[in-house]
């Protein structure tokens, strides 16, 4: 083959592109941009420790396209069927999000003052 200049950087900033959207420039607040974080962060960990799970590729919290975050999970070879597992793996990842939105905002509450932690810890256990 001939080379025609393409460092491997760039196609990946040209995948990122086509695959996640152009960057929005949007001034975001710190509090959006903390649960972005954990938002995001939710589908992430979720997606690395769910069995069937594809791969985590890339996470971000800038905003691009029409989401205020990303996480893109590659798989790593084509699919023709779709075993439970995924399935079950993809709704995990899903919820994951959310959930990972509404727990700082418990612990913070929990913490908040050491005094009430051993009295309010049991509306937190199942």
């Amino acid at each position: 083959m001939f080379d025609i200049g393409f460092s491997e950087l760039l196609l990946i900033a040209v995948v990122a592109l086509v695959v996640l959207g152009p960057e929005r420039p949007l001034l975001l607040s710190r509090d959006d941009k903390e649960r972005i974080a954990y938002h995001e962060g939710g589908h992430a960990i979720l997606g690395l420790v769910a069995p069937g799970a594809d791969p985590v590729n890339r996470v971000t919290i800038v905003p691009r396209g029409q989401a205020l975050g990303v996480t893109y999970q590659r798989p790593d070879n084509d699919r023709y069927n779709y075993p439970e597992a995924y399935l079950r793996a993809r709704i995990v990842g899903m919820l994951g999000g959310r959930a990972a939105e509404a727990a700082p905002i418990c612990w913070r509450w929990c913490l908040s003052s050491r005094s009430s932690l051993p009295t309010s810890w049991h509306r937190f256990l199942p």
